[in-house]
């Protein structure tokens, strides 16, 4: 009886592994229509003849060529390319980034693909890390664009859109001068905070200094409370210890 089981077991085991495979198939973007390859309604001008192996939802290896979406990338080494992510890839020499766009000229009613090199990415040591940020032993990126930082071996990414290497604090890609990057945590998506100031996250980095700013817990995203005082909203948020803050203006 236990052997009757054990073999239902392994059939559903089956069964289970051909539906996955054949859903990831049937969900890929890239198919076949009409004698030619397509990511999803476009055309890749290749003959349905050419092999194709999806290498993510945005990268494909098509002969000896790589895609992004229905682009091919120039000189790129196909027998070395590696797709990072949907945005990032890179063969033995260089990186990519693949994104798409729209514009303006056009009252943003068409979506047009950009992708290429990554200038002065080093591919050898080049490591992805989260929402768009990638880093070298030379630079940081976010999105495909190259920033600098002041320790990029240590450069990781916080929540809320803020950033930190063992030196300083970043609201994104903008170094916060003065922030101490050991101590640098992200609070919310508007305030950090480092062992001895707390920051607020306007385009200049407008600088306070309360003794400890830390979220309240079951108050909503922008409730905090600093000692004995409730900061209800980011427009009180101006006022500290009866000081006045004309420097941390609301964003909108």
């Amino acid at each position: 009886m236990m052997d009757f089981f054990k073999a239902m077991k392994l059939v559903f085991s089956l069964l289970a592994s051909l539906i996955g495979l054949f859903a990831c198939e049937s969900a890929s973007p890239f198919h076949k229509k009409d004698g030619e390859w397509h990511f999803e309604s476009h055309k890749l001008g290749v003959a349905a003849t050419t092999p194709l192996t999806p290498l993510n939802s945005r990268f494909a290896r098509v002969g000896d060529r790589i895609f992004y979406r229905e682009d091919a990338i120039h000189g790129v080494d196909s027998a070395t390319f590696v797709a990072l992510d949907d945005h990032y890839g890179k063969d033995k020499s260089t990186v990519y980034f693949g994104d798409t766009y729209r514009d303006g000229k056009e009252y943003f009613l068409v979506k047009r693909v950009r992708v290429g090199p990554i200038l002065g990415a080093d591919a050898g040591s080049f490591r992805l890390l989260k929402d768009g940020y990638a880093a070298d032993t030379r630079q940081a990126y976010f999105w495909g664009t190259p920033f600098a930082v002041r320790d990029v071996a240590s450069f990781e990414v916080l929540d809320y859109g803020f950033t930190r290497d063992r030196i300083r604090g970043y609201g994104g890609t903008t170094e916060i001068a003065g922030s101490d990057g050991a101590s640098f945590i992200a609070i919310d998506i508007e305030y950090a905070k480092d062992a001895t100031h707390a920051w607020y996250s306007t385009k200049a980095f407008a600088q306070f200094t309360p003794r400890s700013l830390y979220r309240h817990q079951g108050c909503r995203r922008s409730e905090f409370r600093r000692q004995d005082e409730r900061v209800r909203s980011r427009r009180q948020a101006r006022v500290l210890q009866g000081q006045s803050h004309p420097g941390l203006t609301q964003r909108v």
